[in-house]
Protein backbone atom coordinates (compact mmCIF):
# COMPACT_ATOMS: atom_id res chain seq x y z
CA UNK A 1 0.00 0.00 0.00
CA UNK A 2 1.46 3.35 -1.08
CA UNK A 3 0.87 4.79 2.29
CA UNK A 4 2.36 2.28 4.27
CA UNK A 5 6.11 1.68 3.72
CA UNK A 6 7.15 0.13 1.06
CA UNK A 7 9.20 -1.20 -0.75
CA UNK A 8 9.19 -1.02 -4.79
CA UNK A 9 11.82 -4.12 -5.90
CA UNK A 10 11.61 -2.52 -9.64
CA UNK A 11 12.50 0.93 -9.17
CA UNK A 12 13.68 1.95 -5.56
CA UNK A 13 16.34 -0.62 -5.43
CA UNK A 14 18.84 0.75 -7.20
CA UNK A 15 20.84 -1.17 -10.14
CA UNK A 16 24.67 -1.44 -9.51
CA UNK A 17 25.65 0.47 -12.95
CA UNK A 18 29.29 0.80 -11.85
CA UNK A 19 29.48 -2.46 -10.77
CA UNK A 20 31.58 -5.16 -12.91
CA UNK A 21 28.70 -7.83 -12.02
CA UNK A 22 26.43 -5.23 -13.91
CA UNK A 23 24.95 -7.23 -16.80
CA UNK A 24 22.46 -5.18 -18.75
CA UNK A 25 21.12 -8.47 -20.56
CA UNK A 26 19.85 -9.48 -16.88
CA UNK A 27 19.16 -5.80 -16.30
CA UNK A 28 16.51 -5.42 -19.08
CA UNK A 29 14.87 -8.66 -18.05
CA UNK A 30 14.30 -7.46 -15.13
CA UNK A 31 13.23 -3.87 -16.52
CA UNK A 32 10.41 -5.72 -18.86
CA UNK A 33 9.35 -7.68 -15.26
CA UNK A 34 8.30 -4.20 -14.26
CA UNK A 35 6.25 -3.10 -16.92
CA UNK A 36 3.51 -5.53 -16.07
CA UNK A 37 2.64 -3.76 -12.48
CA UNK A 38 3.60 0.10 -13.38
CA UNK A 39 0.98 1.99 -10.61
CA UNK A 40 1.13 1.33 -6.55
CA UNK A 41 -1.68 -0.77 -5.05
CA UNK A 42 -4.72 1.05 -4.44
CA UNK A 43 -5.41 2.56 -0.55
CA UNK A 44 -9.62 2.30 -1.56
CA UNK A 45 -11.21 1.10 -4.01
CA UNK A 46 -10.33 0.15 -7.05
CA UNK A 47 -8.42 0.51 -10.54
CA UNK A 48 -11.16 0.18 -13.22
CA UNK A 49 -10.11 2.24 -16.60
CA UNK A 50 -13.07 1.21 -18.47
CA UNK A 51 -16.76 2.66 -17.61
CA UNK A 52 -19.00 -0.15 -17.03
CA UNK A 53 -22.66 0.84 -17.23
CA UNK A 54 -22.05 4.24 -17.44
CA UNK A 55 -20.51 4.07 -14.29
CA UNK A 56 -16.85 3.54 -12.56
CA UNK A 57 -16.34 1.54 -9.61
CA UNK A 58 -14.97 3.70 -6.40
CA UNK A 59 -11.76 5.07 -7.61
CA UNK A 60 -8.73 4.19 -7.02
CA UNK A 61 -7.47 6.23 -3.90
CA UNK A 62 -3.99 7.04 -2.62
CA UNK A 63 -3.91 7.89 1.87
CA UNK A 64 -0.87 10.18 2.41
CA UNK A 65 -0.92 12.61 4.90
CA UNK A 66 -3.95 12.45 7.65
CA UNK A 67 -3.09 15.79 8.57
CA UNK A 68 -4.04 17.65 5.73
CA UNK A 69 -6.51 18.89 4.30
CA UNK A 70 -5.51 18.85 0.55
CA UNK A 71 -6.44 16.55 -2.43
CA UNK A 72 -4.68 15.83 -5.66
CA UNK A 73 -5.66 13.84 -8.90
CA UNK A 74 -3.19 12.06 -11.43
CA UNK A 75 -5.70 12.29 -14.75
CA UNK A 76 -4.83 11.19 -18.14
CA UNK A 77 -5.03 7.97 -20.22
CA UNK A 78 -2.33 5.00 -21.01
CA UNK A 79 0.46 7.75 -20.46
CA UNK A 80 -0.48 8.80 -16.95
CA UNK A 81 -1.19 4.89 -15.81
CA UNK A 82 2.96 3.98 -17.38
CA UNK A 83 3.69 6.93 -15.22
CA UNK A 84 1.91 6.81 -11.86
CA UNK A 85 5.14 5.56 -9.53
CA UNK A 86 7.13 8.51 -10.87
CA UNK A 87 3.98 11.05 -10.10
CA UNK A 88 2.81 9.58 -6.92
CA UNK A 89 6.52 9.56 -5.55
CA UNK A 90 6.68 13.39 -6.68
CA UNK A 91 3.22 13.76 -4.95
CA UNK A 92 4.55 12.05 -1.57
CA UNK A 93 8.35 14.01 -1.43
CA UNK A 94 6.63 17.51 -2.15
CA UNK A 95 6.93 20.11 0.38
CA UNK A 96 3.05 20.67 -0.10
CA UNK A 97 1.69 17.71 1.72
CA UNK A 98 -2.23 16.01 0.25
CA UNK A 99 -4.44 14.18 2.21
CA UNK A 100 -5.67 11.83 -0.57
CA UNK A 101 -4.71 11.22 -4.16
CA UNK A 102 -6.82 9.50 -7.01
CA UNK A 103 -5.96 8.15 -9.90
CA UNK A 104 -8.69 8.74 -13.03
CA UNK A 105 -7.63 6.95 -15.98
CA UNK A 106 -8.93 6.30 -19.00
CA UNK A 107 -7.16 4.08 -21.80
CA UNK A 108 -7.23 5.46 -25.84
CA UNK A 109 -8.93 9.13 -24.16
CA UNK A 110 -7.79 12.58 -24.14
CA UNK A 111 -10.10 14.72 -21.98
CA UNK A 112 -8.71 17.79 -23.05
CA UNK A 113 -9.37 17.25 -26.73
CA UNK A 114 -13.96 16.91 -25.92
CA UNK A 115 -15.97 15.97 -29.06
CA UNK A 116 -12.27 14.04 -30.43
CA UNK A 117 -12.77 11.10 -27.52
CA UNK A 118 -15.22 9.88 -29.55
CA UNK A 119 -13.32 9.15 -32.79
CA UNK A 120 -10.96 7.20 -30.42
CA UNK A 121 -12.86 4.88 -28.34
CA UNK A 122 -16.39 4.45 -27.78
CA UNK A 123 -15.26 4.81 -23.84
CA UNK A 124 -14.25 8.28 -24.01
CA UNK A 125 -17.00 10.18 -23.95
CA UNK A 126 -18.64 8.80 -21.06
CA UNK A 127 -15.06 8.61 -19.15
CA UNK A 128 -15.00 12.81 -19.91
CA UNK A 129 -18.51 12.78 -18.62
CA UNK A 130 -17.73 10.58 -15.26
CA UNK A 131 -14.43 12.49 -14.30
CA UNK A 132 -16.15 15.96 -15.35
CA UNK A 133 -18.55 14.93 -12.50
CA UNK A 134 -16.30 13.91 -10.01
CA UNK A 135 -13.58 16.57 -10.28
CA UNK A 136 -16.58 18.95 -10.11
CA UNK A 137 -17.40 17.43 -6.66
CA UNK A 138 -14.36 17.31 -5.67
CA UNK A 139 -12.51 20.50 -6.91
CA UNK A 140 -8.96 19.26 -5.60
CA UNK A 141 -6.03 21.14 -4.82
CA UNK A 142 -3.70 19.81 -8.10
CA UNK A 143 -4.64 17.65 -10.83
CA UNK A 144 -1.63 16.39 -12.54
CA UNK A 145 -2.49 15.36 -16.52
CA UNK A 146 -0.32 13.29 -18.97
CA UNK A 147 -1.65 11.82 -21.73
CA UNK A 148 -0.15 11.25 -26.12
CA UNK A 149 -1.77 13.40 -28.18
CA UNK A 150 -0.60 12.38 -31.25
CA UNK A 151 -2.72 10.00 -31.91
CA UNK A 152 -5.44 12.41 -32.30
CA UNK A 153 -5.96 12.52 -36.18
CA UNK A 154 -6.81 16.16 -35.71
CA UNK A 155 -3.57 16.84 -34.38
CA UNK A 156 -1.37 15.20 -36.98
CA UNK A 157 -1.94 18.16 -39.52
CA UNK A 158 0.94 20.59 -39.27
CA UNK A 159 0.49 22.94 -36.91
CA UNK A 160 0.62 26.62 -38.44
CA UNK A 161 0.99 29.80 -35.99
CA UNK A 162 -0.42 30.29 -32.98
CA UNK A 163 -2.61 33.01 -34.19
CA UNK A 164 -4.34 30.84 -37.07
CA UNK A 165 -4.84 27.66 -34.04
CA UNK A 166 -6.92 30.12 -32.30
CA UNK A 167 -8.71 30.99 -35.71
CA UNK A 168 -9.28 27.13 -36.62
CA UNK A 169 -12.42 25.25 -36.50
CA UNK A 170 -10.73 22.44 -33.98
CA UNK A 171 -9.95 25.68 -31.29
CA UNK A 172 -12.98 25.27 -28.92
CA UNK A 173 -12.57 21.38 -28.81
CA UNK A 174 -9.12 21.84 -27.96
CA UNK A 175 -10.49 24.65 -24.97
CA UNK A 176 -11.61 21.75 -23.12
CA UNK A 177 -8.05 21.81 -21.38
CA UNK A 178 -10.14 25.20 -19.57
CA UNK A 179 -13.03 23.32 -18.28
CA UNK A 180 -10.77 20.74 -16.75
CA UNK A 181 -8.42 23.55 -15.65
CA UNK A 182 -11.26 24.95 -14.06
CA UNK A 183 -11.85 22.12 -11.51
CA UNK A 184 -8.61 23.16 -9.37
CA UNK A 185 -6.61 25.72 -8.54
CA UNK A 186 -3.38 24.17 -10.02
CA UNK A 187 -3.77 22.40 -13.57
CA UNK A 188 -0.05 20.46 -14.05
CA UNK A 189 0.14 19.02 -17.64
CA UNK A 190 3.17 16.81 -18.51
CA UNK A 191 4.15 16.92 -21.88
CA UNK A 192 3.99 13.97 -23.70
CA UNK A 193 7.10 12.34 -24.10
CA UNK A 194 8.38 10.80 -27.56
CA UNK A 195 6.89 7.80 -28.91
CA UNK A 196 7.85 5.56 -31.66
CA UNK A 197 10.98 4.50 -32.72
CA UNK A 198 12.30 4.85 -36.15
CA UNK A 199 12.09 1.30 -37.35
CA UNK A 200 9.23 0.49 -34.45
CA UNK A 201 11.39 -2.55 -33.79
CA UNK A 202 11.36 -1.27 -29.83
CA UNK A 203 8.46 -3.78 -28.22
CA UNK A 204 10.07 -4.53 -24.46
CA UNK A 205 13.15 -3.94 -23.07
CA UNK A 206 13.68 -7.59 -23.68
CA UNK A 207 14.36 -6.44 -27.35
CA UNK A 208 17.56 -4.71 -26.10
CA UNK A 209 18.59 -8.02 -23.95
CA UNK A 210 17.88 -9.63 -27.28
CA UNK A 211 19.82 -7.26 -29.14
CA UNK A 212 23.26 -7.16 -27.03
CA UNK A 213 23.12 -11.29 -26.71
CA UNK A 214 23.44 -11.63 -30.93
CA UNK A 215 25.23 -8.53 -30.94
CA UNK A 216 23.31 -6.41 -33.22
CA UNK A 217 23.39 -2.60 -33.43
CA UNK A 218 21.62 -0.72 -30.94
CA UNK A 219 21.18 2.90 -32.67
CA UNK A 220 17.89 1.35 -34.01
CA UNK A 221 16.15 2.19 -30.87
CA UNK A 222 15.70 5.85 -31.42
CA UNK A 223 13.29 8.80 -33.07
CA UNK A 224 14.98 11.37 -34.68
CA UNK A 225 14.79 14.95 -33.72
CA UNK A 226 12.80 15.52 -37.11
CA UNK A 227 10.54 12.68 -36.85
CA UNK A 228 9.71 14.04 -33.23
CA UNK A 229 9.11 17.47 -34.34
CA UNK A 230 6.65 16.58 -37.00
CA UNK A 231 4.97 13.92 -34.58
CA UNK A 232 5.24 14.17 -30.93
CA UNK A 233 5.78 18.12 -30.82
CA UNK A 234 3.67 19.06 -33.74
CA UNK A 235 0.79 17.81 -31.82
CA UNK A 236 1.66 19.42 -28.57
CA UNK A 237 2.09 22.67 -30.80
CA UNK A 238 -1.58 22.75 -31.11
CA UNK A 239 -2.58 23.02 -27.76
CA UNK A 240 -0.42 25.82 -26.74
CA UNK A 241 -2.40 28.47 -27.44
CA UNK A 242 -4.69 26.70 -24.68
CA UNK A 243 -1.89 26.23 -22.41
CA UNK A 244 -1.22 30.01 -22.86
CA UNK A 245 -4.68 30.84 -22.29
CA UNK A 246 -5.21 28.61 -19.00
CA UNK A 247 -4.32 31.08 -16.08
CA UNK A 248 -3.62 28.44 -13.63
CA UNK A 249 -1.78 25.82 -15.63
CA UNK A 250 1.63 24.29 -15.16
CA UNK A 251 3.67 22.64 -17.73
CA UNK A 252 6.45 19.65 -17.02
CA UNK A 253 8.28 19.66 -20.13
CA UNK A 254 10.18 16.33 -21.48
CA UNK A 255 11.67 16.66 -24.51
CA UNK A 256 14.93 18.32 -22.71
CA UNK A 257 14.69 15.04 -20.44
CA UNK A 258 14.75 12.58 -23.52
CA UNK A 259 15.73 14.21 -26.24
CA UNK A 260 19.09 16.56 -27.57
CA UNK A 261 19.48 18.25 -30.59
CA UNK A 262 19.69 15.32 -33.20
CA UNK A 263 17.72 12.27 -31.49
CA UNK A 264 15.28 11.42 -28.83
CA UNK A 265 16.71 8.07 -27.24
CA UNK A 266 15.03 5.03 -25.92
CA UNK A 267 17.83 3.38 -24.04
CA UNK A 268 19.60 5.00 -21.86
CA UNK A 269 23.55 4.51 -23.40
CA UNK A 270 25.65 4.38 -20.15
CA UNK A 271 24.02 1.49 -18.96
CA UNK A 272 22.34 0.36 -21.94
CA UNK A 273 19.12 0.40 -19.97
CA UNK A 274 16.03 0.29 -22.32
CA UNK A 275 14.05 3.35 -20.77
CA UNK A 276 9.97 2.45 -22.59
CA UNK A 277 8.47 -0.82 -21.62
CA UNK A 278 6.79 -0.33 -25.36
CA UNK A 279 6.76 1.83 -28.60
CA UNK A 280 5.09 3.99 -26.42
CA UNK A 281 5.43 4.15 -22.73
CA UNK A 282 8.37 4.90 -20.46
CA UNK A 283 9.24 2.07 -17.52
CA UNK A 284 8.34 2.86 -14.25
CA UNK A 285 11.91 3.64 -13.48
CA UNK A 286 11.98 6.17 -15.99
CA UNK A 287 9.43 7.93 -14.63
CA UNK A 288 11.18 9.06 -11.88
CA UNK A 289 13.04 11.25 -14.08
CA UNK A 290 9.79 13.24 -13.95
CA UNK A 291 10.27 13.47 -10.25
CA UNK A 292 11.97 16.82 -9.55
CA UNK A 293 9.93 18.42 -12.36
CA UNK A 294 6.75 18.12 -10.81
CA UNK A 295 8.03 18.19 -7.77
CA UNK A 296 8.67 21.92 -8.71
CA UNK A 297 5.47 22.53 -10.23
CA UNK A 298 3.58 21.65 -7.36
CA UNK A 299 5.52 23.39 -4.43
CA UNK A 300 5.92 27.00 -7.07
Amino acid sequence: MFSKPYTDPDISIPLNFNSNAYDPVIANEMEAVSCDHPYYPCDEGIFDYIPRHGKYQPFCTYNLTAASNKTAVILGNSFAYMQNKGILIAIKEAKTKFKKVYFLIAFGCNPMTGAFDAAIAPQCRTADELHSEFLNLLKPDIIIFSALLSHIKELQTKAPSPDEIVKNSIYPQLQNLLRYANYTKKFIIIEPHPALTEGGKYKTPLSISEALIAGKDLSQYKKLIESYENGDNNAWKWIQPVINECKNCKVVTTKDIFCDKNECDFIDRKTMLGLYCDEGHISPRTSLRLVPKIKYAIDH
